[in-house]
């Protein structure tokens, strides 16, 4: 069966609203696995702190389970105003002036008090408290608070289909819930404005609009000025809340936006604080915006839903009622309380992906099963080089590397030395022995300037300076193989994976480095230098004598022919001085090779110690890694699980549990391995996914190209452990943190297992945990004028209820022994929470325990600067808590009395009221509201008005006695016309609501019949009269004799009641 939902749009007011709002994306989150699988709910936050959005505020961070939870910039409205727009603001106005032109600002003027913005420098903090500013950041920035509000309600729209695939039938209508603390500045400054603007919007009926304001500054600092905002803020919400009166403000005078409206500002007002009726008390704030968001849930998208929904609806008609006190108050305010029996699901998934987390950098240091012999590695990997002798490979590959037109030295000097040779063999005559030997010796020398030495490259044999230039290429491919090797060794899919395995191999080929390092010093340092040009001319003088002595021999006897012997020894002597010549050309060329091989060595050398410096830093940087995750699941298990009211059932063994359904043990490699590649994620031209990622960067083109050379950033520390955590965190959490926990045993048996039937700690137990569920606001219900029935509460207590013996013992338990009505039980298909949901509804804000607090603190605010408290100067706002019953009743009594005799004079928008001194010499005129709710609290606050107001009454009562005649033809005729008036009041004028209190209520079904305050004044006056007539003298002294013992005393309350009708 399909789950009902409705459109919903959270709004957060300042920093509570974001924790509320940040909170329910989180059960979004736990409930449904990811924020986009409810499109139908959207978010907007508003602060006038322009970091404020920059945090999630929840304990994970600003991601959980793997999603980012932060608002995205659609999603958040920064009110704020700079400097600049405060000056522009302050010029704007103070050009008021009969014949100037209309300021942009006007509209703002109505409202502002004008001494309180010349103290404001910018509005980027916050509202610093005071709640006009707060107010004044709605205005200024109401074009970027309404477009947030329709990109999110439009957000919300066309995904009806969507959601019934996902099980989800949506509703018509639009949820809009705005939370937020009445306690400082943004929320409390801004919270009718945002109410009034979404009315205007989203007025429909089939809209509801559901207000959540925490009112306890103890959470917040408990400042003065923090009970004077919740006191003011309390004042205008019931100012608005009651009938006949209206709301009205200008937003935008460009494009006539406004709002003039006479509903209240929420069709659900919840107020709450941080304690219950019974003293249990939530002294942590972000545990109290938690349990606000579990409510906010319940309203929109939890299975229990349409029950919440339907046990609110049930409150309506009591929400519209007044009570009855002699001020009669409006009602329209809830309360609640939550709590929860569970298991931390949240708790026991971190601890297990935490686990996770550290198992995995484990693996990374240490690999899985493996410990390589360093020597084995060692040896594949000179294999790799075609040759397991360092000292013959070096020179090998360098010598093959060094070529002259494609031919390598070796190759060039052979081709020579076969060409002389055969040149040599064709000698026959003197004539051919004098011309090959000048040949000899041009070419000879020709072949050792190729290497003689030099220090610079014209003088330097051209094979020597080919070797040196070819000397950066080769340490290049070197390093690149070192380094190649390296990152297989650190790659977690390599069958001897492991930093430690890596960092094995790195000084084992260190040390076979430095001992063949010391092996070509020994060789050079044996060979001595390079020959010269010198040691060749020497050895050819020496081997021209040798010819010319052959030359110079004569034959047999001195005369005999000897050319073919002369031949025979100039070949002999001619190849000998080539050969010798050839030796010097190739000792000299593999000088150069041997010693370029040892800078070779020396910068190989030189790149394993970096890379073991890297690799070391590596390992501290992964064990101080390690180390966090270790201190983090420490952390995790003392935690104390107070997230929210109730209880949290946890045990570390949880978190093995759900470890091992992530990585199970028969997978754990492979699974490491995933994971290793999701985070390893950059690519190289010879390696993907390995530890090198810490080391190496490479540019876009240089992954692209083959021959690129590798940059390794020695030394360089561009990740710290904090980014490496962050990194691995996140990514696992994307992983792992949608997944159920399945094996975890059901909450209820895990209740039962902890406090045992038998022992009645489950009674016991579950006894604390209701108490601690009931409302967060306590009230003074036993109020003499306040009555409480079994309609203004509602409880919920849901769990899973099945056949199971836990289910039916938990059953038993709530009804049998704790005495819970068993239609409070709802079921539920989460076998991981027991909910408890309290409701108390239609009470007034006077009955709040603690509010008198609050006004004396408001009272020496407003005695000090009236203006940082309301967001209106010029409005006049009936106290939360009225005067004492009797003491209104009196000013009632005398007040319209007064009105009704025409004592007070109604003139322009005022009443007036001459009152005289003390001593009857002068008097003084006192303006009154024209709203008689208004006028009656501004008597009540002023000296000696109601006293005044008291004497005149009673002596109009006093002209009666003593001339009957008065009444019948001065006070009736203008007691009944002023009772016609009240009779003809339309339901729109402001003091339509108090025609019940002026003339009394009809019996209807639900209610008895009242006389009102004339009504009774009538009937008095009246039978006073008559009385008169009758026994003028008799009646006079009983008069007399009442007036003295009940001089202070004159109330006609009690006086006999007429049936109006007839007498009219």
């Amino acid at each position: 069966m399909s789950q009902t939902i409705q459109r919903t749009l959270c709004i957060g007011l300042g920093g509570t609203g974001r924790d509320v709002l940040m909170q329910i994306r989180r059960l979004i989150i736990d409930r449904y696995g990811r924020l986009d699988a409810l499109p139908v709910v959207s978010f907007v936050h508003i602060d006038a702190d322009k970091g404020a959005s920059d945090i999630s505020g929840l304990s994970t961070g600003n991601t959980y389970r793997g999603e980012n939870i932060l608002f995205t910039p659609a999603e958040r409205v920064t009110a704020t105003m700079s400097s600049q727009e405060i000056d522009q603001l302050i010029g704007g106005l103070e050009q008021q002036g009969e014949f100037e032109r209309q300021s942009p600002y006007d509209h703002i003027r109505s409202w502002l008090p004008p001494q309180l913005i010349r103290n404001v420098k910018a509005i980027e903090d916050g509202a610093g408290g005071i709640r006009p500013v707060g107010r004044l950041s709605f205005f200024h920035n109401y074009r970027k608070i309404k477009a947030a509000f329709e990109t999110a309600e439009n957000r919300t729209t066309g995904h009806e289909q969507a959601m019934l695939g996902r099980g989800f039938c949506v509703e018509p209508g639009l949820n809009i819930f705005v939370v937020g603390s009445l306690c400082g500045g943004t929320g409390s400054g801004m919270f009718l404005d945002v109410a009034y603007a979404l009315r205007k919007a989203y007025g429909n009926i089939e809209h509801k609009l559901v207000g959540y304001w925490v009112i306890s500054p103890e959470l917040y600092g408990d400042t003065p000025s923090m009970n004077a905002n919740v006191y003011a803020a309390l004042k205008e919400l019931n100012h608005y809340a009651a009938s006949n009166t209206r709301f009205k403000a200008c937003y935008d005078p460009q494009q006539l936006i406004s709002v003039d409206e006479e509903r209240p500002p929420f069709d659900f007002t919840y107020v709450l604080s941080n304690r219950t009726a019974t003293d249990y008390r939530i002294l942590d704030k972000n545990k109290l915006c938690n349990v606000v968001a579990h409510k906010i849930f319940l309203d929109f998208g939890d299975e229990l839903t349409s029950v919440i929904k339907s046990q609110k609806d049930n409150f309506r008609d009591k929400l519209t009622r007044l009570d009855s006190h002699p001020r009669r108050n409006v009602q329209r305010y809830l309360t609640f309380g939550l709590a929860k029996i569970y298991s931390p699901q949240e708790r026991i998934v971190q601890m297990a992906l935490t686990k996770v987390s550290r198992r995995l950098v484990n693996f990374w240091l240490k690999g899985i099963g493996q410990s390589p012999d360093p020597g084995l590695l060692l040896n594949r990997f000179l294999s790799k080089w075609g040759d397991s002798s360092i000292d013959r490979e070096f020179p090998h590959r360098l010598q093959g590397m060094v070529q002259d037109n494609g031919k390598t030295f070796a190759q060039a000097l052979k081709t020579w030395n076969s060409k002389i040779e055969q040149e040599i063999a064709m000698v026959k005559t003197a004539a051919d022995r004098s011309q090959l030997l000048q040949q000899l010796r041009s070419d000879t020398r020709a072949q050792f300037r190729k290497v003689q030495p030099g220090e610079t490259d014209d003088i330097r044999g051209a094979w020597l300076t080919r070797i040196q230039k070819t000397q950066p290429q080769l340490s290049n491919l070197l390093r690149n193989d070192i380094g190649h090797f390296f990152g297989e060794l650190l790659t977690p899919s390599h069958p001897e994976f492991s930093l430690n395995s890596a960092r094995g191999w790195l000084e084992a080929i260190l040390t076979h480095i430095n001992e063949y390092q010391r092996g070509l010093e020994d060789y050079i340092q044996n060979k001595g230098g390079l020959a010269t040009q010198e040691d060749i001319d020497t050895q050819w003088r020496n081997a021209e004598r040798r010819i010319q002595d052959i030359e110079e021999k004569k034959g047999f006897l001195g005369i005999l022919d000897n050319n073919k012997q002369k031949n025979k020894d100039f070949q002999t002597e001619a190849t000998q001085i080539v050969s010798t010549t050839k030796k010097l050309i190739q000792e000299n060329f593999d000088y150069q090779l041997y010693k370029t091989a040892l800078v070779i060595a020396s910068e190989v050398s030189s790149f394993i110690r970096s890379l073991i410096l890297e690799a070391g830093w590596i390992d501290q940087l992964l064990v101080a890694v390690e180390l966090n995750y270790k201190k983090r699941c420490e952390d995790l298990e003392r935690l104390n699980p107070d997230g929210i009211t109730g209880e949290a059932l946890f045990s570390p063994e949880d978190a093995n549990v759900c470890y091992l359904e992530f990585l199970p043990e028969q997978n754990e490699k492979s699974i490491l391995i995933d994971i290793s590649g999701q985070i390893l994620t950059e690519k190289f031209t010879f390696v993907e996914q390995s530890l090198m990622y810490f080391l190496v960067r490479v540019t876009d083109e240089e992954k692209t190209s083959t021959g690129s050379v590798i940059h390794y950033l020695v030394g360089s520390r561009d990740v710290d452990e904090r980014l490496v955590g962050t990194n691995i965190t996140a990514t696992i959490d994307k992983l792992f943190g949608t997944q159920a926990i399945s094996s975890l045993q059901p909450v209820m048996a895990r209740f039962l297992q902890k406090y045992p039937l038998a022992s009645g700690n489950a009674e016991r137990r579950m006894r604390q945990i209701i108490s601690e569920a009931q409302p967060l606001l306590p009230l003074l219900t036993r109020d003499g004028h306040f009555y409480e029935d079994g309609g203004n509460k509602s409880e919920i207590i849901a769990f899973k209820q099945t056949d199971d013996r836990a289910s039916q013992q938990l059953q038993e338990l709530l009804t049998r022994n704790v005495g819970i009505s068993e239609s409070t039980l709802k079921s539920s298909q989460n076998d991981s929470e027991i909910t408890i949901v309290n409701e108390y509804a239609a009470f007034p804000l006077r009955l709040i325990q603690g509010i008198d607090r609050m006004r004396e603190h408001y009272d020496r605010e407003c005695s000090q600067n009236k203006a940082r408290i309301h967001n209106d100067y010029q409005q006049i706002f009936s106290e939360v808590i009225p005067p004492d019953a009797r003491r209104m009743e009196e000013m009632q009594d005398a007040f319209y009395a007064c009105l009704a005799f025409g004592i007070l004079i109604q003139q322009n928008n005022c009443y007036l009221y001459e009152i005289d001194d003390d001593f009857g010499i002068s008097n003084s005129t006192i303006k009154l509201s024209l709203v008689w709710s208004e006028a009656l609290e501004e008597i009540s606050k002023a000296i000696g008005i109601a006293d005044s107001l008291k004497e005149r009454r009673n002596n109009i009562i006093a002209e009666i006695q003593s001339d009957p005649s008065q009444w019948t033809e001065i006070y009736l005729p203008k007691l009944r016309s002023f009772i016609k008036h009240v009779l003809g009041l339309s339901r729109e004028h402001p003091n339509y609501p108090e025609i019940s209190v002026v003339w009394g209520e009809d019996l209807t079904i639900d209610r008895p019949a009242t006389t009102g305050i004339l009504k009774r004044l009538w009937n008095y006056l009246d039978k006073l009269a008559k009385e008169a007539q009758a026994n003028p003298v008799n009646h006079t002294r009983t008069l007399q004799a009442q007036r003295a013992v009940n001089n202070n005393s004159d109330s006609i309350e009690d006086a006999e009641i007429v049936n109006m009708n007839s007498e009219s």
